[in-house]
């Protein structure tokens, strides 16, 4: 791994190591250096150096928040000050995700609700803050994982 300003060249095992625990991040050292040909303490060795490098922040559990009741609302936002907006939305708990984006939707927050109840309340915090916005409920989210080119 070369490190050069803030960017950071990943070598091909590296690039290769980073794509399996994306896919599973539980799986064995020993089951990854088996598939990578390498051995485990090259896997071990490369993995602390992803972490201390800050490349890896941790490793998580996905949810399945459906299976949970949980579900999401999307409010896009109109802000002449979309930084200051953004800070008041990442400081109410309903609120997941918060990112400011061009054009004049400049503010996109994303919440996950438990049960209906708790979107009034957040509604009723959206309207102290003094920006007009729009929402919308998810009906399908997909995310996936760009694999890692070296």
């Amino acid at each position: 791994m070369e490190e050069n300003s803030s960017r950071i060249r990943l070598d091909d095992l590296e690039s290769r190591l980073l794509d399996i625990l994306i896919q599973d991040a539980r799986r064995s050292i020993s089951s990854i250096a088996r598939e990578l040909g390498v051995s485990r303490p090259t896997i071990r060795k490369k993995l602390r150096c992803l972490q201390r490098s800050g490349l890896i922040k941790g490793f998580t559990v996905k949810l399945n928040r459906d299976l949970l009741g949980f579900f999401e609302i999307v409010f896009v936002f109109r802000s002449s000050d979309p930084e200051k907006l953004a800070s008041k939305l990442e400081s109410i708990p309903e609120i997941a995700e918060v990112y400011v984006t061009t054009g004049v939707e400049n503010v996109i927050a994303i919440a996950r609700l438990a049960e209906a109840s708790m979107l009034k309340k957040l509604l009723n915090l959206l309207s102290d803050i003094d920006t007009s916005f729009e929402m919308r409920m998810v009906k399908r989210v997909s995310r996936k994982e760009p694999e890692i080119d070296s």
